[in-house]
Order: C-alpha cells, then structure tokens, then sequence
C-alpha cells in the first residue's frame, strides 16, 4: 500500500481551479478532493490494527457511541485532518473505528488512540485529554460541551459490559456509564453531579443553586446538556 502524506496536499491543490493561494485556512472539501483524488486508502488514515468486536452476542444494547452502524465523520489522525470518513466511536475501549467504503470495508481499523487529536460523529465534537493530575482510568477522549474564557465542561461518554449466561452462551449488555470533565482555574475536576461542582467552585455554590432549582427538569431528563448550559451560566456570572 502506498501512502501518501498531506503535506503534499498545497502542491496538488494548485492544479485545482477553486483553490485561492491567499488564503490562510483550506476548506474541508479541499481536503475532500484530495482524498477522492488519491483515494483514503492510500492515505495514512488506516495506519491502525484491524478491530473485531469480541461481544456480538447481545441483548441489543451496544458498545458504541448513539448508534451501532459507521457514519460519516471527520478526523485529526497523526495531525492530518481527514473529512467525510466513516466513522464508529467504541465508549467501552474508548477507541476510534473506521472502515473503508469500498471493497476495503470488509476490515475494521482501529486507529492509535495516541495519535487521534479530535474527530466530530453526528454533529458531535470530541478532544483528547490526557491531564496527568486526572486520577482517573477515563482519560482521553471527550465530547466538547462549552469552552468558555475562565471554564469549560466536557463529557466524558462510556459504557460498562455486563454478562448474563444463556444456557451455554453468555449474553453481553452495555449501560451507559458517563461522567463530566471541568477545566477551571487551570486545574481539572471531575463532575458526577451537582454537588461536585458546587464542590469545586464553592465561590459560585449561591448560583449552581440557583440554577439547579430552575433547571432541575432539565439536570434528570439531559444532564449532559445541563452541565454544559450551567458551566456557560456559570462562565457569564460574578461573584463578591
């Protein structure tokens, strides 16, 4: 397999008509055609191991982030961004899948969690964080809920394997298991619920209040949502 580089890409791009040399970011359907030109698979985009899925066996429920089939999505795999891939994001190994839409699909790959910087799947916006001071098992990636100028809030999305023997067989559920990430103060914390934030922002515990009481529909129906309008509530207030 040959594999092309994207630092090449501003080279190829000037024999295409809509390409401004002036400009100073290039747009993801440059990025587009330039893969259909040289093909994804002659990119460095399946430089990963092949993924086999260990529990098919299920109650229904899966492993995977909103749903189980690939989508399309974008990447930043080994700093080379890649647009219109398909895409599948793993909550129980917190790995990035892809596959090939040609006769290559038959694989699934596995990138390098190490080397996957940021990707977006249904409209959804995930970073990885690696803070050392994280004493928890769940680094890595996370789906970017508000980033605001003195805090920011993430959601960490995972789920847990439960087996259930079936006669011979063994049969696999996932739950959801999520928790929330706060940037603040140059310091992370980790968010399980309302308490926790007041716990790490004591200065604002009259405002979380207050919030929680107006929005606490809103806390048990969407909590993710909730985290991320409170934490840019929070980021709009004052206090003495």
């Amino acid at each position: 397999m040959i594999c092309i580089s994207k630092k090449w890409l501003l080279p190829l791009c000037i024999c295409i008509p809509f390409f401004v040399v002036a400009q100073q970011t290039i747009d993801p359907e440059i990025y587009e055609s330039y893969d259909a030109l040289v093909g994804l698979e002659n990119t460095g985009l399946f430089n990963g191991s092949e993924f086999k899925d260990a529990y098919v066996n299920t109650d229904k429920t899966f492993r995977y982030f909103e749903q189980y089939n690939f989508v399309k999505g974008t990447v930043v795999y080994h700093n080379q961004f890649y647009s219109n891939v398909l895409l599948r994001y793993d909550l129980l190994e917190d790995d990035v899948i892809t596959k090939s839409d040609n006769n290559l699909g038959l694989f699934n790959v596995k990138l390098q969690a190490e080397a996957v910087s940021e990707f977006t799947i249904y409209s959804r916006h995930f970073v990885q964080i690696n803070p050392t001071e994280l004493e928890v098992k769940d680094r890595g990636f996370f789906e970017v809920g508000y980033e605001g100028s003195s805090m920011s809030m993430y959601v960490k999305h995972r789920k847990k394997k439960r087996e259930k023997a079936i006669g011979s067989a063994v049969q696999y559920s996932f739950i959801g298991d999520n928790f929330y990430l706060l940037a603040y103060n140059n310091t992370y914390f980790v968010i399980h619920s309302v308490r926790d934030l007041r716990k790490a922002i004591p200065k604002k515990e009259k405002e979380i209040k207050s919030y929680y009481k107006s929005y606490q529909a809103l806390y048990k129906s969407n909590p993710a949502l909730f985290m991320s309008n409170i934490a840019k509530y929070l980021d709009g207030t004052t206090t003495n």
